[in-house]
């Protein structure tokens, strides 16, 4: 998955209305369209920003400052000035790019096509690591939005050995109820990392559930933000910068 980059076509200048400009309004326009590119694109990722906030439980800002765009520059005013076309881009950067955008188009990841980081070992690329709906996102990451090094299946189970829970204790070590390790759901089969939450065999606190493949809804609506900003928005903001050009 790559990065997500939103590109809206708008064709707003007709021949006839630019021929209606006065000279000082033409030789304007592209200082004009820039600017409004600009601010149209700096409100469409302050919009994205707060949506996906509302939309996704964050405990950081790591995934909202993933959204940015690339400002106009002297190069667009001159890009504007030979063809009359101007273009600004909001994008997710590198950072969030490889898992935000399956958020917005839907589909299915499997092990290679998700982080490239599974359980490690011998299970690496064998199976998806699902963090359990219950496990609170405070808990396994850190700031950034990355899982804590303590949290990581691979960290939770390098004590485990498959259908020994016995040597979830290391030799010269007390007894600690708390270590994790791998138990198959009654009905479905499919692996869960699990942790007793007191020395009795029950509780168990499910960490991760471990799957081939993992599906995503359609819900951040990336496009779809922006574009409401942009076209309602684009001949007001553009009249606008262009009085002030001309005024100045």
């Amino acid at each position: 998955m790559t990065d997500k980059t939103a590109m809206i076509n708008l064709k707003v200048f007709e021949k006839k209305t630019l021929d209606a400009m006065t000279r000082v309004e033409r030789e304007q326009f592209p200082y004009a369209l820039a600017k409004t590119l600009n601010i149209l694109a700096y409100k469409s990722v302050t919009r994205v920003q707060r949506v996906t906030r509302r939309r996704f439980k964050l405990h950081s800002d790591f995934i909202p400052r993933g959204i940015g765009q690339i400002p106009g520059t002297l190069k667009m005013k001159s890009e504007i000035r030979n063809s009359g076309i101007g273009e600004t881009v909001v994008f997710t950067k590198k950072l969030i790019s490889q898992f935000m955008p399956i958020h917005e188009e839907g589909g299915t990841r499997t092990p290679t096509a998700a982080t490239g980081r599974t359980s490690g070992g011998k299970d690496r690329g064998k199976a998806i690591t699902l963090p359990s709906k219950d496990l609170d996102e405070s808990e396994y990451k850190t700031g950034s939005g990355k899982v804590k090094k303590a949290m990581h299946p691979r960290t939770l189970l390098k004590d485990y050995v498959k259908g020994n829970r016995k040597a979830l204790v290391r030799r010269g070590r007390k007894s600690a109820y708390n270590k994790a390790f791998v138990i198959e759901g009654r009905k479905s089969n499919v692996p869960i990392i699990v942790r007793r939450l007191t020395p009795k065999a029950y509780p168990l606190e499910i960490l991760y559930v471990m799957s081939r493949r993992a599906g995503y809804n359609p819900k951040w609506r990336f496009e779809e933000t922006i574009e409401r900003i942009v076209v309602p928005n684009f001949p007001h903001e553009f009249k606008k910068q262009l009085k002030l050009a001309v005024d100045s």
